[in-house]
């Protein structure tokens, strides 16, 4: 059997005191430390250095230089990696609020929302989610209808509803109601389209007041071969109540081509008809919603 005296104050004494959790007999009693053998203390052994580190442990490339014996906290233990994950990749505790989820973090613990989107096509009440104080509105006029052409005149299709864009501060639990335009009716015949209605987004909560409204899209004309096809003007934005526009646009005119706007999406005006093909319908408005904080 080896045996090795430390001298007053020994690094493999530290060892067996603290990190094996067995105190050595030489740090606590002055007694001989054996290497290679359990060492027993009746009390906690420490190990100080007036200079540089106090204990160095070097185990082989396969073994854990340090084992301990239980699931405790070592309280103030300061390491450079963690699972083998550096400082770098570690994740901070986020402290940011997010109404609708976080998208992504940074390991700094800055985090970045997820833009929730609703969007309403039916006329409803909107509650505004917990967490939410900041929303974008987006509102869409419904189209106008097409009128049809025949002999001896011409016929243009709808205009497309106006669309805008409005920033509002809102109250988590806060109520809006939404009012989606309806879309004009298409002439049958020589008669007469009819106008797509506005979308409309009032505050519920006191006075009920207008926030924003796209009107909806004119109706299609007819009028004489002889003259100028008589395009229907679209419908105009309106801001108001405190919302903030960010943008807004007039409904595009519908044309003897064609109704005004993107034809198939909300807000589009009907295309004419002529010659036994029937004029067509405006497309309805819609309200999207979105949660920016």
């Amino acid at each position: 059997m080896v045996r090795k005296t430390l001298a007053g104050i020994g690094v493999v004494a530290l060892l067996a005191a603290t990190a094996l959790g067995v105190g050595a007999a030489g740090a606590a009693t002055g007694a001989s430390f054996l290497l290679g053998k359990v060492n027993r203390a009746p009390s906690t052994s420490a190990l100080i250095a007036k200079a540089g580190s106090p204990l160095r442990l070097s185990g082989s490339k396969t073994d854990p230089p340090l084992r301990v014996n239980s699931t405790v906290e070592v309280r103030r233990l300061n390491a450079a990696m963690v699972g083998g994950v550096g400082l770098a990749g570690l994740q901070r505790p986020i402290e940011s609020a997010c109404a609708t989820g976080i998208q992504s973090a940074t390991a700094s613990g800055v985090a970045t929302c997820s833009m929730l989107q609703d969007v309403i096509t039916t006329s409803t009440t909107w509650t505004v989610p917990t967490g939410a104080t900041e929303i974008d509105v987006t509102a869409v006029g419904a189209g106008g209808g097409g009128t049809v052409g025949g002999k001896g005149r011409i016929a243009s299709g709808g205009s497309a509803g106006a669309s805008l864009t409005a920033a509002l501060s809102v109250t988590p639990g806060e109520r809006l109601d939404v009012v989606i335009g309806k879309p004009g009716a298409a002439a049958s015949g020589s008669g007469s389209a009819s106008a797509g209605t506005a979308t409309v987004v009032y505050r519920e909560s006191g006075s009920g007041a207008m926030l924003l409204r796209a009107a909806g899209g004119n109706a299609g004309a007819a009028a004489s071969k002889r003259k100028a096809c008589p395009a229907s003007p679209g419908g105009e934005p309106t801001v108001a109540g405190g919302a903030v526009g960010l943008a807004a646009a007039v409904g595009s005119t519908g044309t003897c081509a064609a109704g005004g706007g993107a034809a198939g999406f909300p807000g589009a005006g009907g295309a004419p008809g002529e010659h036994g093909r029937p004029a067509a319908s405006g497309r309805p408005g819609v309200v999207v919603l979105t949660i920016v904080g």
